[in-house]
């Protein structure tokens, strides 16, 4: 696991292949553990053209107050999914680690 987000931070995550559909819109969320919503940041995207014609690119952008709802010291999952027929295109079990930050907001 080489992934670190910083706990309040704005974190931005670009996923492309040719398994996002151009024009689709797609969820990535990121989580702790599936029973504990407190914990858990999601955001949409569009797929726009890669530039190859097939592959789609989304980028993911999850806002400071996302982040910091994230526990520290904690492994997240990511899982990135159709957001209108609900098929899990992707999913990392240990996609990064949360790092508290010495900020003060």
């Amino acid at each position: 696991m080489a992934n670190i987000i910083n706990k309040g931070i704005q974190c931005v995550i670009r996923a492309h292949g040719n398994g996002l559909k151009i024009g689709s819109t797609y969820t990535a969320t990121l989580y702790i553990n599936a029973k504990y919503e407190e914990f858990r940041a999601s955001s949409n995207s569009v797929a726009v053209d890669y530039g190859d014609g097939y592959s789609g690119l989304c980028i993911f952008v999850f806002t400071p107050e996302q982040t910091a709802s994230l526990k520290a010291g904690n492994e997240v999952k990511l899982e990135i999914f159709d957001t209108d027929t609900l098929e899990n295109m992707y999913f990392d079990d240990k996609y990064a680690i949360i790092r508290a930050t010495s900020l003060k907001s």
